[in-house]
């Protein structure tokens, strides 16, 4: 870069230019950075701090902190009332609790409060995969008038027999 410029110094100074033609004043550029720095902070620092006090402000000022104690007292009040909503409505939801939970218990469910019909039909609506075999395989005391409630005469299980399909009766061991 060096040699750059002076192969431009050397080219103007053949071209008849011996100075730039621009002339300072003495001691310009020690004092320039100073001058400018001074003339920033005059132009953007303002003139008056912009802050004001209203007249008799500290004359006024303890009587408007007691004044604004004095409202405290009244929300005490008010945090004793939200205090009484709240123990109340927690009362309330126990009581409701409490009631719900004793009536619930003269209704429970067993076996002697379901009928045969709806046990039935539980069975029958496929929520619960019984078959003759499975309940004779696990209780073996289980004898085949204690499965059916009515009593079929032999012709009647007879037809029953020719009528449907009996591959499903075969029990593969």
């Amino acid at each position: 870069m060096n040699k750059e410029i002076k192969k431009l110094e050397q080219s103007l100074q053949k071209s008849g230019v011996t100075s730039p033609g621009f002339k300072t004043p003495k001691k310009y550029f020690d004092e320039f950075y100073d001058t400018l720095n001074l003339k920033i902070a005059e132009d953007t620092f303002p003139d008056t701090t912009g802050l004001n006090v209203p007249q008799d402000y500290f004359n006024n000022l303890a009587d408007s902190i007691v004044s604004k104690v004095e409202r405290k007292d009244t929300s005490k009040k008010k945090t004793l009332i939200r205090i009484l909503y709240t123990a109340s409505s927690i009362a309330a939801a126990l009581l409701l609790y409490i009631s719900i939970s004793i009536n619930s218990d003269s209704q429970k469910i067993n076996f002697e409060s379901i009928s045969e019909i709806d046990f039935e039909n539980y069975i029958s609506e496929g929520n619960m995969a019984l078959d003759i075999y499975s309940l004779t395989e696990q209780n073996e005391t289980i004898a085949m008038s204690d499965i059916f409630y009515d009593d079929i005469s032999e012709q009647e299980a007879t037809d029953y027999l020719n009528y449907v399909s009996t591959d499903f009766l075969l029990i593969d061991n």
